[in-house]
Parts: structure tokens; sequence; C-alpha cells
């Protein structure tokens, strides 16, 4: 699991399949897990903080992959905004969890 972290990291699975799958298809099953873990806080809590944490790679990694990218220069930038987006929404998240705040309405 190290080596895969670290490679996602680095970007050294290339654009399309950090963005769709390691990024899209990953968080999507991160999210029907969440939905499963619902009936229980704790267990939803720390399950929150292990995809905050693949989360971090998984932005490193796109944007890394993003620079590396030798096709159109839109995707790269497209990819690279989103990952941004996804990352300020991870820690507005982090945030909510902490404090107990409703931002997401």
């Amino acid at each position: 699991m190290k080596d895969f972290l670290l490679k996602l990291k680095a970007g050294d699975y290339g654009l399309a399949k950090t963005y769709w799958l390691y990024g899209v298809v990953v968080n999507i099953g991160f999210r029907l897990v969440d939905m499963l873990l619902a009936a229980s806080y704790e267990l939803s809590i720390l399950f929150f903080f292990i995809t905050v944490g693949y989360t971090y790679f998984q932005i490193i990694g796109i944007w890394n992959a993003a620079n590396r990218y030798e096709g159109l220069k839109a995707w790269a930038i497209i990819a690279q905004g989103l990952a941004l987006i996804g990352g300020l929404i991870t820690i507005l998240a982090v945030f909510a969890v902490i404090t107990g705040e409703r931002i997401f309405y």
C-alpha cells in the first residue's frame, strides 16, 4: 500500500488513470462505503479521516501527473483546477467535522 500511495502521489500512473480511476472511481466507492457506515458515527468519522488521508495523495498525484502530461495542455489545467477545488472542499469538510459546523447544506 505504501508503494501505491507514493507512486500515486508522484503522478506515476499518468493523468487519465490518476484522475479518473484513482480520483473519480475511488471517491465514488468511498461515498458508497460512507453511506453504509452512516449508522455508526464513530466508524463514519474514522472512515472520513481515512478518506482525507487518501485524498492528500490523490490531489498531489493529480497535480504531478498533470505537470508531466504531454497531451492537450487544457486537460492538465482542468485536472489541476478540479484537484485544487477538491482540496479546498476537503479542507472545508475537515473543518466542519472538527468544529461541528454545517458548511454544506
